[in-house]
């Protein structure tokens, strides 16, 4: 770390730089969603989609799932897969609605079938869970292998260790029969 963050310069500049940064990470915020929205106007599926992530975490605008979901469903409607699957991420975790893990699969569904590597690790996991669905880990597996393939490490990551926690709950389970 540069000699002035660690003590050479004052905690109140120290601040001002971080409030600096902030307020440049804003004004890209601001900047990708007039992008966003030009392009969501042209019928880019990935804008509309884009632009539920931000209102979905709050970046560069007030946090706002109901705002996210209308987004979501637009660009779910115009095909995207990643919507899909975020409209299955808002019912899973309740986020602006009420938690359904039964419509969180349907989504999930829809966006696997679109082509969304974290729909499928939506499915996985709900099957892994028993949530919304009976339990299955031999579909959980089928589906956290069909994520692990999809060609996204952070996807592939989480795939990896799920199926290690399913197969030492299906170890568990033979060994107690």
């Amino acid at each position: 770390m540069a000699a002035w963050w660690r003590g050479g310069a004052k905690a109140r500049d120290r601040w001002l730089v971080l409030a600096s940064l902030r307020e440049k990470h804003e004004q890209h915020y601001h900047r990708a969603m007039a992008d966003f929205r030009k392009a969501a106007a042209a019928g880019s599926a990935n804008a509309m989609f884009n632009i539920g992530v931000l209102y979905a975490d709050g970046q560069g605008v007030p946090q706002d799932y109901a705002k996210a979901m209308e987004w979501y469903r637009k660009g779910a409607a115009a095909g995207s897969g990643r919507a899909m699957a975020s409209i299955g991420d808002l019912y899973d975790y309740g986020h602006g609605v009420p938690q359904d893990y039964a419509k969180a699969m349907e989504w999930y569904r829809k966006g696997a079938a679109a082509g969304s590597r974290l729909a499928m690790f939506g499915i996985g996991y709900l099957y892994d869970q028993g949530q919304g669905v009976p339990q299955d880990y031999a579909k959980a597996l089928r589906w956290m292998r069909k994520a692990e393939a999809s060609g996204d490490p952070l996807v592939a990551a989480l795939a990896k260790m799920v199926i290690a926690k399913i197969k030492q709950a299906q170890a568990a389970q033979n060994s107690g029969q």
